[in-house]
Parts: structure tokens; C-alpha cells; sequence
């Protein structure tokens, strides 16, 4: 139903009759927000955009979801068949939760990996996991999986999910029964809270 393309900050949902391109977090002009508040920083827009426009074409989908903060706006959340999709800021919509899949954004997953002799890198990652209805008390029906995209712009922080970092969505982490960390190249880490 939902499948990362691999090594990108991206999927495909199947959603009955066509196919989407799935990306969360896309921040258009996050740069330029940053040069407003004094940090200097080259614009990626260009590849940015330019690498989407890579991503439409190879992976032969019929329309884009972006999964909020494109810009400044954030649209209503939406069901489409078998996958639900939402950015995750808020409570998602009983229809949207209901979805056998729920797609969402905000959190900008990543881990910190640590090696032997202390170095340390972050990479965004994927979360994906069971949905724990207990997570949504106020709801009647609730999906079976959840995911978790990575933020597609690389500049984009995000919450550290094999750290002590508050997540940012209100149903994270009570509403994820046993998530599990992959990296963008579908490097299978293990369960988020003891990579």
C-alpha cells in the first residue's frame, strides 16, 4: 500500500485507482526564512525542485500528496482507499485514521548513530509500526500501520526518535504500538527505542 522509494525521503501509496508520490516536509524557501534571521545559507531550491521532478518520472505516479509544510500552508488531511494521509500537527480526522495505512509527517525522523570511537551522524529515517488504538481513546475505529515519512528537505531538523527527544505530533509516541527505524536506503535499524 505504501513503499519508500529507495534512498530517497519519499514514496509511493497505491490508493486503489492511481498511484501517488508521497512527500512530507518539502519546506519551499526554508532558506530563504533562514537569511531572514541571519543565517547564511545557499539556496537548494533548484535541486530541490529539480529532484522531484526526477522522482515523478521514474516512479511513473499519477498525482503528488505532499504531506504538509510545503510552504507556509497546511491543507486539510485526506483519505485516498486504503492509505490515510495527514502532516500530523493535529489530531488526524476519524475517516482519515480509520485507513488500513496512516501516512503522516511533522516529526522529521531521525537517529543519532553512534560508532566505537564516538563519531556521530544523523540521518533522517523512516518510522513505520503498528497503530495502538489506545494511543486514540477519543476514536471509534483506527488503521492497522502507521508511517512516518521523513522530511524531504535535508536542511529540515527533525526529532531524534532513538533519543530522549519529545516527539511533536500530540499522538506520537502513545499512538505507535512497535515502531520500527529504517534509513532512506530501507536499512532495517530495529525497534526506535533501542537503536
Amino acid at each position: 500500500m505504501l513503499e519508500p522509494v529507495p534512498g530517497e525521503a519519499a514514496a509511493v501509496a497505491d490508493c486503489g485507482a492511481e498511484r501517488a508520490l508521497v512527500v512530507a516536509d518539502y519546506h519551499a524557501g526554508l532558506e530563504v526564512g533562514l537569511r531572514s534571521e541571519g543565517v547564511e545559507i545557499r539556496s537548494r531550491a533548484e535541486a530541490r525542485r529539480e529532484h522531484l521532478l526526477e522522482l515523478l518520472g521514474r516512479t511513473d505516479v499519477d498525482r503528488v500528496v505532499f504531506l504538509g509544510d510545503l510552504g507556509d500552508a497546511i491543507g486539510e488531511p485526506a483519505g485516498a482507499g486504503p492509505v490515510g494521509f495527514c502532516h500530523g500537527h493535529t489530531w488526524p480526522a476519524e475517516d482519515v485514521l480509520a485507513a488500513p495505512v496512516l501516512c503522516t509527517a511533522h516529526e522529521h525522523p531521525r537517529v543519532a548513530l553512534v560508532d566505537e570511537v564516538g563519531g556521530r551522524r544523523i540521518e533522517r529515517t523512516w518510522l513505520r509500526g503498528s497503530l495502538d488504538p489506545d494511543g486514540f481513546p477519543e476514536y471509534e475505529r483506527v488503521g492497522d500501520r502507521l508511517v512516518v515519512c521523513p522530511a524531504f528537505n535535508g536542511l529540515s531538523g527533525g526529532t531524534l526518535v532513538n533519543e530522549a527527544d519529545e516527539f511533536l505530533s500530540p499522538f506520537l509516541p502513545g499512538g505507535l504500538a512497535d515502531g520500527e527505524v529504517y534509513l532512506l536506503d530501507g536499512t532495517r535499524l530495529g525497534p526506535y527505542r533501542t537503536v
